[in-house]
């Protein structure tokens, strides 16, 4: 091992079979990428990634038996990115499953924190201040203590898909920074006025895959003037909401699972300038028009 750490970058370990941390990594002294599946005990040493904490700039903790995330990382300055996912022996109290750490770690801009069943979002900003992009997918979110969310955020992306959120987690109005944010497989069933007031710069919206029956006319209006991808794939939608008509940078609306009854019903769309959303291929139901077309051409003759 002290002959490969003198080069060795990037090194992968399973650790299954083993009872204690392999101190050989010590050795490992240039490893920029480290990652450690199926650790079997409850936590680190405070040691573990000794040799290479001033190298070290991505780890994954994957698969593990930690009961928190461990001390250890506290030691690496380096470090950018983070990966703790599927961990599922994790021990929640109340919203901190870090092990104390008495500084933070500055150059963490990205934070996955997948599939480890977390009931509580976790007060992540106390260590990692500087992140950019957070990932906790499939998880058992269903609320966000805004007071856990700084408002000098620098994050621009949040990955919240395939959670237990009812309604968007307003705490991501302190995030006024994102332009990407996914809900999707969530149980949203309506988006509100308020939900996005605050994301005056996003692009990008995933909402598919949620019961959404409702979307208010002015959910979008004034302050999401920069979204142009918004996906309502597969909701329990069975009209174009009117919300969308006031997104003038909107080149991609992703809209199917129910069909839509293009009728006079929907004059309300008389002045969309639906010719800008270059991708909107959703068609009207019993005919093969697509609803773009319908809005662009027979809906204009409609009283």
């Amino acid at each position: 091992m002290s002959l490969i750490g003198r080069s060795l970058m990037f090194f992968q370990i399973d650790i299954k079979n083993v009872t204690e941390w392999p101190h050989e990594l010590r050795y490992l002294r240039v490893l920029e990428s480290l990652t450690v599946n199926q650790i079997q005990f409850p936590h680190l040493d405070i040691n573990a990634f000794h040799g290479f904490e001033k190298t070290l700039k991505s780890l994954t903790l994957e698969s593990s038996k930690l009961e928190k995330v461990p001390y250890a990382i506290c030691n690496l300055s380096q470090l950018s990115s983070f990966d703790f996912r599927y961990n599922y022996h994790l021990q929640e109290t109340k919203s901190s499953i870090f092990e104390p750490c008495g500084n933070k770690l500055l150059n963490v801009g990205s934070f996955y924190i997948a599939a480890n069943n977390l009931n509580t979002f976790p007060d992540m900003f106390s260590l990692f201040p500087s992140l950019t992009y957070i990932s906790a997918v499939a998880n058992r979110h269903q609320y966000i203590d805004d007071t856990k969310i700084p408002f000098d955020s620098n994050v621009t992306g949040i990955h919240l898909s395939a959670n237990m959120f009812d309604r968007i987690p307003y705490a991501l109005n302190r995030m006024n920074r994102l332009t990407h944010v996914y809900l999707s497989q969530n149980r949203i069933t309506t988006i509100e006025k308020p939900d996005l007031s605050n994301l005056t710069a996003l692009t990008l919206l995933y909402l598919n895959g949620n019961p959404i029956k409702y979307i208010a006319v002015d959910a979008f209006k004034k302050n999401n003037i920069e979204l142009s991808y918004l996906n309502l794939q597969n909701t329990h939608l069975d009209h174009v909401p009117t919300a969308v008509s006031s997104l003038a940078k909107l080149s991609t609306f992703i809209l199917s699972g129910m069909p839509v009854d293009c009728t006079c019903d929907m004059s309300y769309l008389k002045h969309w300038n639906v010719s800008a959303v270059s991708t909107f291929t959703t068609k009207c139901a019993y005919t093969s028009e697509t609803v773009k077309s319908f809005v662009m051409n027979s809906l204009q003759t409609c009283p």
